[in-house]
């Protein structure tokens, strides 16, 4: 459950991302489409599989592209703006109702804290093999938590995956040079102001997976500092497509 104090937090950031998804995607095409682009660019290699959660998934450009590869037969996507959340299901309607309406795809406004309802868990108060996930997805989410937060949201999201299962990750990584950290600070104060997000630097992602035991599958870079990588969870094999 969420606590009262992450809830405070939390108002204001649902109210800024619900003020921002008008222009989300104007946003988004400003970059010349390189950021919609780099979140796409491993679909081809993902493996036919039966539950996906999108986290954070905003506007639903990535959950296109994931409907036409036709390979995740119920996705759920998870998202605090309810403004976001709207665009998406009516940027997808058409391609969700031709592959089977809300039965293959489910809409969440919340937090990740929310995917915590009785119908998860067990009488022992654990989750259900059931409520597990064999793909998740975090395209430029992780990026808005400071390392402690960032700690808390990738130990939920690791309960919710499948041994096994793939962790599509798709983020800013850091910047290495003038252009990508100037361009970095300026999305952090940007998103501060309107988004009420308390992180001001990126994260050391890669070692909070390296910590859980994930290994990369597959990997990718793009312009602006961005990378796009397929991370695998310590379990049962699982085939990956080849090149």
């Amino acid at each position: 459950m969420t606590n009262k104090k992450e809830k405070k937090r939390l108002i204001p950031t649902q109210i800024g991302y619900n003020k921002l998804a008008p222009y989300y995607n104007f946003l988004l095409y400003l970059s010349g489409g390189y950021l919609i682009k780099a979140q796409r660019k491993l679909i081809p290699f993902i493996e036919e599989t039966s539950k996906a959660l999108l986290v954070g998934e905003g506007t639903g450009n990535f959950l296109s592209k994931l409907i036409a590869s036709n390979k995740v037969k119920t996705i759920f996507c998870l998202d605090i703006s309810e403004k976001m959340i709207q665009i998406c299901q009516k940027k997808n309607k058409q391609s969700v109702s031709s592959l089977g309406g809300n039965k293959r795809v489910h809409y969440i406004i919340g937090d990740l804290f929310c995917l915590y309802p009785n119908n998860l868990l067990d009488a022992n108060q654990h989750l259900n093999n059931k409520s597990l996930f064999s793909l998740i997805t975090t395209n430029f989410f992780l990026d808005q938590f400071k390392e402690h937060e960032l700690e808390k949201i990738m130990q939920r999201l690791d309960m919710l995956l499948t041994p096994g299962g793939y962790w599509y990750f798709t983020d800013f990584t850091l910047p290495k040079n003038f252009f990508q950290k100037n361009l970095v600070k300026g999305l952090y104060i940007f998103f501060q102001k309107v988004c009420n997000i308390e992180a001001d630097k990126v994260p050391d992602y890669h070692r909070h997976f390296l910590e859980r035991g994930y290994t990369i599958s597959l990997s990718k870079k793009s312009l602006f500092g961005v990378q796009t990588i397929l991370y695998k969870k310590p379990g049962p094999e699982k085939k990956v497509m080849e090149k």
